[in-house]
């Protein structure tokens, strides 16, 4: 099998992509476009397999952002028309929340079954419980602890607690388990971008405008506990492989693989020329990354190596290989582990090959679920609060939490600092623009 068959062609949406997102048991992909409409398509690997199933025009401008739930029977999409909606799989809205924010909504992050939450362009964060019927009751939970747009979301389930980022440069903390146990970052540098939790929940890296990553240590919210700059532009956008290990997208037009403590540069998989990385979301095995910018187009990219064969996640801290090129050759196990040893001397990382294709058990039908499958019984005694048990916290004296506290170099030659404090002018001469790194074959046979 080809390179070029590895992920699915590229998809040309009506207008500019503003959010995607895969289904989370079939082989579908919903988009949200600027000018109000969603798509969803059947996505698949070969020539003429993507195919576009329905458009929805419910929003009035432009919708920017969708999720599904976590039983993919609900796809739920957030618009500038201040309103919150759901849609089955037939398109109908299921879901109709209009005025849901007093300003355009800007994020929308799935919590659980029963609840998920948005934010605005003022900063304002909605909990919402959909068990209740009426809206005005809906918003269970609201919070205004920003002054500028919600840029992301993040959430620990474990200790019930949201982690939202802001373009007015901090960080915000939100106890789902007390309303008012709420906290709020020193304002950084830059603005805020995107967010997520790392290192089994002990930290939170936050992406910036001017391209540092910010790492800081949970309860410890005042301000970032490490800085790492490697990009040299903005991070506008940030998947989660791994505990350590993260995928970004840049101003720049590339996504880079990311590993956190220690923090190193490992390669890039792919670029969307001189357009921003604005999104990105993995499939429903984690083996495929869709990714879009400022145009109409999602790309998709190979991201197999990160899972094992028995669909165990890729361990950075085990294992050093490189970002992916999406088309590049396969590479066998053998071949991996020589290219491994190859690499222990270079200071950029290599693009290596796919492991195989991403098998699908499902029957490709977004059926619609039965509403009385799930009743108002299972929510007895529930009320307004979150679902899931409240798991307490350990402190930062936890063994793992000092893990990296002293940073490696990063590939670009520039140095982390731990107080926070590097100078702006250090960071911006300290980066390199990205090289075009060879295919997977050119570069293994000249390292042997």
């Amino acid at each position: 099998m080809s390179g070029e068959d590895l992920v699915p062609e590229e998809i040309s949406c009506g207008d500019q992509v503003f959010d995607i997102a895969f289904h989370p048991t079939s082989d579908f992909l919903a988009t949200a476009s600027i000018d109000g409409v969603v798509e969803v398509w059947k996505y698949g690997i070969g020539e003429g397999a993507n195919q576009k199933l329905f458009t929805s025009s419910h929003h009035t401008s432009s919708c920017r952002g969708i999720r599904f739930n976590e039983k993919g029977d609900v796809l739920f999409s957030i618009s500038s028309d201040l309103s919150l909606k759901g849609m089955d799989g037939n398109g109908n809205l299921v879901l109709n929340y209009e005025n849901a924010h007093t300003n355009p909504i800007n994020r929308i992050h799935i919590i659980n079954e029963h609840n998920l939450v948005t934010g605005d362009d003022i900063g304002e964060v909605k909990l919402w419980d959909l068990r209740v019927g009426s809206q005005d009751k809906a918003a269970v939970m609201q919070w205004h602890l920003h002054e500028d747009f919600i840029s992301g979301f993040a959430y620990n389930s474990g200790a019930s607690t949201l982690i939202s980022v802001s373009g007015d440069s901090t960080l915000a903390m939100y106890d789902f388990r007390n309303k008012k146990m709420t906290c709020r970052s020193d304002e950084q540098e830059s603005e805020l971008q995107c967010v997520q939790i790392l290192k089994g929940g002990r930290k939170v890296v936050a992406g910036t405008q001017d391209g540092v990553m910010l790492l800081f240590s949970w309860d410890d919210w005042g301000d970032c506990s490490d800085r790492f700059p490697g990009h040299p532009e903005t991070v506008d956008s940030m998947w989660k492989i791994d505990e350590s290990t993260v995928i970004t997208g840049s101003s720049d037009g590339f996504l880079r693989v990311v590993s956190l403590h220690p923090n190193k540069i490992l390669g890039v998989i792919g670029d969307h020329e001189e357009f921003p990385v604005e999104g990105m979301c993995a499939s429903r095995d984690g083996r495929v990354l869709g990714s879009f910018a400022h145009d109409e187009v999602i790309r998709f990219w190979d991201i197999s190596m990160f899972v094992d064969d028995d669909g165990d996640e890729f361990d950075a801290e085990d294992e050093e290989v490189s970002g992916v090129k999406a088309g590049a050759a396969k590479v066998s196990k053998k071949d991996k582990k020589a290219l491994k040893n190859a690499q222990k001397s270079a200071t950029t990382a290599v693009p290596v090959g796919a492991d195989g294709d991403a098998a699908s058990d499902d029957d490709g039908e977004w059926e619609d679920c039965d509403s009385d499958e799930e009743g108002s019984g299972s929510d007895e005694g529930e009320g307004d609060e979150v679902d899931g048990e409240a798991v307490e916290m350990e402190g930062d004296s936890d063994e793992g939490s000092e893990e990296g506290s002293e940073m490696e170099e990063s590939d670009g030659g520039s140095e982390s600092d731990s107080d926070g404090d590097e100078d702006s002018d250090d960071s911006d001469a300290g980066r390199k623009a990205p090289k075009k790194l060879p295919t997977a074959s050119e570069k293994f046979f000249a390292d042997l």
